[in-house]
């Protein structure tokens, strides 16, 4: 478990500002297309390292079934994936398209500080 906090959570907690920026960004300024543009590579870039992070630390925790352990990781992660459009566009019709992006950056912030405590 050394291991998760010395390598993988600083690496993790290294891609927050590539999330957040652009929820944020959105956030304030929901209708400006390059604004989009640039969101849509930064959090795209840090989903995909956020996946490779997931992948290598899915074989440390289940060192003893490492396919289990990255098929639990790739379920939660298609979870997410279905259920985080939907639900934004849900709180988007509702509420605006800058309360669904505010939404997600706090949905992200509170699962940082989720993995901060649960390492300590």
């Amino acid at each position: 478990m050394l291991a998760i906090r010395v390598v993988f959570l600083p690496r993790f907690l290294g891609t927050l500002p590539y999330a957040l920026f652009p929820l944020g960004a959105l956030a304030l300024a929901p209708g400006a297309g390059v604004v989009a543009v640039i969101a849509g590579v930064a959090f795209g870039a840090a989903y995909n390292l956020v996946v490779a992070l997931q992948v290598l630390w899915s074989a440390e925790v289940f060192a003893q079934r490492p396919s289990t352990g990255l098929a639990a990781t790739m379920f939660a992660l298609s979870t997410g994936l279905l259920a985080g459009p939907a639900l934004g566009g849900v709180l988007s019709a509702a509420a605006g398209p800058s309360a669904a992006f505010a939404a997600a950056a706090a949905a992200v912030l509170a699962g940082a500080l989720s993995a901060l405590r649960a390492s300590a």
